[in-house]
């Protein structure tokens, strides 16, 4: 069930001053997440680094700790 715009501006204050937002990570990385979720069909990927297409958007992610297949 949609909520208001009310509604979604209290739970995130609830989140924000109670430490409870339960997944953070995608916060850490969020073109990546993004590519490995939801944009998936919307970018390319080559090892564990991913960009969307250039006719989407120019943003990249690489992982933090890249090796040579990345």
């Amino acid at each position: 069930m949609p909520r208001t715009y009310d509604e979604m501006k209290k739970v995130a204050w609830f989140t924000m001053t109670n430490g409870d937002s339960g997944d953070t990570t995608a916060l850490d990385d969020p073109v990546g997440e993004s590519l490995r979720g939801r944009h998936a069909d919307l970018g390319r990927r080559l090892g564990r680094a991913a960009t969307y297409l250039p006719e989407v958007a120019t943003f990249s992610a690489v992982p933090a700790e890249a090796d040579a297949a990345d």
